[in-house]
């Protein structure tokens, strides 16, 4: 298969693309079920989630869930002040995952948990997502669920799914990637469908809107040098406020200080964290880590590793300059998103447990607010 083969979009014929996308999306609901086990589907039992790694954690969102629920209805609807001490303030503070707690509140108050049903569905838009992401590089319906099935079975997904509920909703990023390398230099309804992925984001996780919308940006002003629209300046104008309308909505307002997380740059990038298999392999050999719940959950696995090696290779043989070119004109999104990223990054990395010596973190007002983990920040370096 040639290089302008691998690179070009998707375009299956028939029955062949929606088999492919159901078996996808149902993989990665198998996925979550296998894993996590069919209990979690029972919204009126909340026990499941004391088994997770991370212990407290979901217990706190499960409190802020219940007494934002028995609550009277504030404004914004986001409010939540019978939560207590650090509960107290807005939903969206409590990692409750607005999106899912504001429907609920008002549709089904009395129910028990939700955090099941929305795993679920992370493992289900993850594998669609996936498939619609690897449409950008073969239009074959099996290598398309295959890649999907590489982007499934990551740890940086499935360890959040242990415990840090919302940030499982991971398929933002592949649906917001799957935007920004649309083929076309001035993709139809490119702005609707950013008007939906960004406030929805926003509703989800702080971490994950930062991603996105820088994945936007870089989308936004590939196509504004591309043909400049007058509708172009509404979206630049429209997107942000809908973002920070839909954060009011979830109560992220409600807290004007204190919102820099305590231990910026505890959680740090290792440097050797792709090749560190943790728990997660048996191939590779298990590298000393730093002592923190997050240390081993950035490994790509071999088959993505494999998947790394492939491109290199395939962009070495013959029309790579071409290939190469097309490559950096629908990829570029991405190295503006790690760009953004880079920043928390680089507070105090490690490699393989050992700091680097006369590596410094940011200075305070360098450091993004509420960022105290900075390996996750690595995630846009690894989904692309």
């Amino acid at each position: 298969m040639s290089v302008t083969t691998i690179l070009a979009p998707a375009r299956p014929i028939g029955l062949a693309a929606p088999l492919s996308a159901a078996c996808a999306s149902l993989m990665g609901g198998a996925m979550v079920l296998a894993m996590l086990g069919h209990a979690m589907l029972d919204t009126s039992d909340p026990g499941w989630m004391l088994a997770g790694p991370l212990g407290w954690d979901p217990t706190q969102y499960q409190l802020a869930w219940r007494l934002f629920a028995q609550a009277p209805w504030q404004w914004p609807p986001g409010l939540n002040p019978d939560g207590g001490l650090e509960l107290a303030g807005g939903i969206f503070h409590a990692d409750a995952i607005p999106l899912l707690a504001l429907p609920m509140k008002l549709l089904a108050p009395g129910m028990a948990q939700y955090w099941g049903p929305w795993l679920l569905a992370c493992g289900i838009l993850q594998g669609f997502f996936g498939w619609v992401l690897m449409g950008h590089a073969t239009s074959h319906p099996i290598a398309r669920v295959l890649g999907a099935g590489i982007l499934l079975l990551q740890p940086m997904l499935l360890s959040r799914m242990g415990g840090h509920l919302a940030l499982a909703g991971q398929f933002t990023l592949l649906a917001a990637l799957a935007l920004a390398l649309r083929a076309e230099a001035i993709p139809r309804r490119q702005g609707l469908f950013w008007a939906v992925l960004l406030p929805a984001t926003a509703l989800i996780h702080a971490y994950l809107l930062a991603m996105v919308a820088a994945i936007w940006a870089a989308d936004w002003l590939r196509r504004a040098l591309a043909c400049w629209r007058l509708s172009l300046l509404v979206e630049a104008l429209a997107l942000p406020a809908a973002c920070a309308f839909a954060l009011w909505l979830s109560g992220f307002f409600s807290i004007l200080g204190g919102l820099g997380a305590p231990g910026y740059g505890h959680m740090m990038l290792d440097l050797a964290g792709p090749f560190d298999r943790g728990d997660w392999g048996r191939f590779l050999p298990d590298l000393p880590s730093e002592p923190h719940p997050e240390s081993g959950d950035v490994y790509l696995g071999l088959g993505g590793w494999a998947c790394c090696c492939s491109v290199r290779f395939a962009l070495a043989g013959p029309g790579r300059c071409g290939a190469i070119g097309r490559c950096w004109r629908q990829c570029w999104p991405c190295w503006a998103l790690r760009s953004a990223t880079t920043p928390p990054c680089s507070a105090k990395p490690s490699r393989s447990s050992s700091r680097r010596p006369g590596w410094r973190p940011l200075p305070a007002p360098c450091a993004p607010p509420s960022v105290s983990p900075g390996r996750r920040c690595i995630w846009p370096w690894c989904w692309p």
